[in-house]
């Protein structure tokens, strides 16, 4: 995690395959009875093998960034839990 706001945006990098930044925002509604969790994914870079991987293998893309962002989720639910 290299930006943490609590209660109101997390932002995690890593290099995989290129540069990897997934953006969680937490914007509360309802007069704040409930959040919605707004999530953002870019990836750039990387070598022209990484980039044909990711047109040729995007079904597996997609099941790595769900899988990476169900342990983003869980990482900021403990810290969440933690610290209140």
């Amino acid at each position: 995690m290299t930006d943490c706001q609590p209660q109101a945006r997390y932002l995690v990098e890593c290099q995989a395959g290129g540069h990897s930044v997934t953006e969680y925002r937490l914007v509360p509604h309802d007069g704040g009875r409930a959040t919605t969790v707004q999530i953002t994914y870019t990836l750039t870079g990387g070598s022209l093998l990484d980039r044909l991987g990711r047109v040729l293998g995007r079904r597996r893309l997609l099941d790595c960034v769900r899988e990476n962002n169900t342990q983003d989720l869980l990482d900021i639910k403990r810290a969440f839990v933690t610290s209140t």
